[in-house]
């Protein structure tokens, strides 16, 4: 597997001149194998982030610490008990804490309110006010969503609120 994919790796790079990776399902792959691979091919020009699907921020940052950076799934999944549950948004401000604590850097994480391994925002919460909320939240996070618009609307293509069943890739 390491020399499989240390050869894509190789290919993606010298013929597409890429400037990242955006990887799937990160933690069914070592860790030892993201220390090499991010030593051998990611440069301070390119981004790495991966996928962690876990809510635990210890747990998620032990991979964005190595690869550099992950999307942000426990504030995805904070940012849903808050706007789509309507839960204290008091624990937005207890999340984000334990970011310091367990992010080398809290700012490179993807923000997302809506993934397509998940039911639509709207499909959960039909309160359009509350969508617009949770999507400004995203918009001026710390994070990349703030520059990076393709995170938050990748997934927003025709507003899919009626959409419950995740999209499978």
């Amino acid at each position: 597997v390491f020399d499989q994919l240390t050869s894509w790796t190789t290919h993606v790079i010298r013929d597409y001149n890429i400037d990242g990776f955006r990887i799937d399902t990160v933690m069914y792959v070592s860790k030892t194998f993201w220390k090499v691979w991010k030593s051998q091919f990611v440069t301070d020009s390119m981004i790495s982030m991966g996928e962690v699907y876990d809510g635990r921020p210890d747990y998620v940052a032990s991979y964005s610490n190595i690869i550099g950076s992950t999307l942000s799934f426990p504030l995805f999944f904070t940012l849903r008990n808050v706007f789509a549950e309507q839960q204290s948004m008091y624990s937005i401000r207890t999340l984000l804490i334990s970011y310091k604590k367990y992010f080398a850097d809290p700012t490179g994480l993807g923000v997302f309110i809506d993934n397509h391994d998940f039911p639509r925002f709207l499909s959960l919460q039909t309160d359009w006010k509350l969508y617009q909320n949770s999507l400004t939240y995203v918009m001026f996070a710390e994070g990349y969503a703030t520059r990076c618009s393709c995170f938050l609307f990748s997934h927003k293509f025709f507003f899919l609120y009626h959409q419950k069943k995740p999209i499978k890739k």
